[in-house]
């Protein structure tokens, strides 16, 4: 027989759940103004959770304020409908809630961005020499060969497969179509 098993010490504490009504004010804290760590603590809470509540219940100011992040093809999607002048510089800062000057450094990084990838191929062009049509037939000649060599082996596996597992696999010509 056990005697003593205290089992008390293996639990975990858990913690008190915090109603609605503590969600909504510490969310009202933090948009008050009080620091999000200082929160954290008063309401026993993490980081990730508290920023999960301002999420959710945060005020229509809170997330009008709040600053938006972009992903790169976002930004040049915004870039590209500027230059094929769908857009000017402020509609878009307008259209996408953000500043002039963020659109205008987007703009001289994917410029800039672009810019490199011009330069690299057209090293990789310059790299390689035009080909004459002596060399170009060549190569046609020898893709040719590759491509018959593979029409072989191909072939050569069906012929194998139909032996083996006693199956027709070539289409017979003339042959009906299966209903759908």
């Amino acid at each position: 027989m056990l005697v003593g098993n205290n089992f008390e010490g293996s639990l975990k504490a858990s913690k008190p759940r915090i109603g609605k009504a503590g969600i909504r004010a510490a969310v009202s804290s933090v948009e008050g103004g009080s620091s999000r760590r200082m929160v954290c603590e008063q309401y026993g809470v993490t980081i990730g959770t508290l920023a999960e509540w301002m999420r959710l219940y945060g005020s229509a100011d809170y997330h009008a304020h709040k600053r938006r992040t972009f992903t790169h093809q976002q930004k040049r999607n915004i870039v590209r409908a500027i230059t094929e002048h769908r857009l000017d510089i402020k509609e878009a800062a307008i259209a996408n809630k953000t500043l002039v000057d963020t659109i205008r450094k987007w703009i001289r990084t994917i410029n800039r961005e672009n810019t490199e990838l011009a330069v690299l191929n057209r090293s990789v062009m310059d790299e390689q020499p035009p080909a004459t049509p002596e060399q170009d037939l060549k190569t046609l000649q020898q893709q040719l060969q590759e491509a018959q060599l593979k029409i072989a082996a191909l072939e050569t596996m069906i012929e194998i497969a139909e032996k083996q597992f006693k199956i027709e696999i070539r289409k017979k010509p003339g042959a009906k179509q299966s209903p759908k």
